[in-house]
């Protein structure tokens, strides 16, 4: 199965990032990792390939950058 959620819009309204539990191999037991979405691009991008959680994403003001909560390394959580 998978589910995109979590969407947030570029500063500019041109880039999506959203947070999915997509699988190219069929697996249903996926963490879930940060996308990016480009319009005009048509092209989604993997931006996270981690074992951990990755949720919340969100663009800063400029919208150069892409910042998310993950809970990698053991840890309860962290904004990378």
């Amino acid at each position: 199965m998978k589910d995109e959620y979590a969407p947030a819009l570029s500063p500019d309204g041109k880039k999506i990032a959203f947070v999915s539990n997509f699988d190219p191999s069929g697996n249903n037991n996926v963490d879930p990792d940060v996308y990016l979405y480009e319009r005009g691009v048509g092209q989604i991008k993997q931006l996270t390939d981690n074992t951990a959680d990755e949720n919340h994403p969100a663009f800063s003001p400029d919208g150069t950058k892409i910042a998310f909560f993950s809970a990698r390394n053991n840890e309860n959580g962290n904004i990378y």
